[in-house]
């Protein structure tokens, strides 16, 4: 089901960047000005209040600053992002990747044990590579 949802959002996904791909208007001034002023809104979205209450709960001490973005965000290159985020540079940009754990056997659905979940999201810096090794030893120490 959960797969399902996420091949469904990937197909959106590239039908929008499809449809703008290259846009003319993404080096214009005004509209790196008109993405700028998306406020992050003060309550935040119900996915949002979820992941707070989450880092909350597992005693996360830092904060991540959410930001709403408006269509075509993803077309500008990363300086301009992260002139409309007001990031101090590009290395405070990151991206999240969804991984499915393809070792796990068909009993796990879920990301209920979360030292043997069928799905992990990683974060990483735009300016990182990630290493799929690296995540690989990651899973099995925690598993040990």
């Amino acid at each position: 089901r959960l797969q399902s949802r996420q091949e469904n959002l990937l197909e959106a996904i590239m039908l929008l960047g499809d449809l703008i791909q290259a846009p003319a208007w993404r080096d214009d001034p005004s509209f790196l000005s008109a993405l700028s002023s998306v406020p992050s809104s003060s309550q935040g979205c119900e996915t949002e209040r979820r992941l707070r209450e989450e880092m909350t709960e597992r005693g996360l001490t830092f904060s991540p600053r959410f930001a709403k973005v408006q269509p075509g965000y993803y077309s500008l290159s990363l300086d301009q992002r992260r002139s409309v985020l007001n990031a101090p540079t590009i290395a405070h940009l990151c991206k999240s990747i969804i991984m499915e754990n393809t070792q796990a056997p068909d009993d796990v659905a879920d990301c209920t044990d979360h030292k043997f979940s069928k799905y992990y999201l990683v974060i990483v810096q735009y300016t990182a590579q990630l290493s799929g090794d690296k995540l690989k030893r990651w899973l099995y120490d925690l598993n040990e």
